[in-house]
């Protein structure tokens, strides 16, 4: 395992794909008429919104677009 600290372009994509997670899963429950999660829902997505900010943070393909629809795509999925 290395101890190299991450880039900041790294760290940028990955607090970037956390906040996408979260913020496209809220407007899009809000939007179909649904409740904002509260209490357990929410600690639920937060914690999806931060593995999928760290995985997009830490893996380098995902430094490729494709890569990162489909990381992102997976969280709106597990978000639903």
């Amino acid at each position: 395992m290395s101890s190299t600290p991450a880039a900041p372009a790294e760290l940028l994509r990955g607090a970037a794909a956390g906040a996408l997670t979260a913020t496209l899963a809220l407007a899009a429950h809000a939007a179909g008429g649904g409740a904002i999660p509260s209490g357990a829902a929410a600690v639920l997505l937060g914690l999806l919104s931060a593995v999928v900010g760290a995985v997009a943070g830490s893996a380098e393909r995902l430094g490729e677009p494709r890569a990162l629809i489909v990381l992102l795509a997976a969280g709106q999925a597990i978000g639903h």
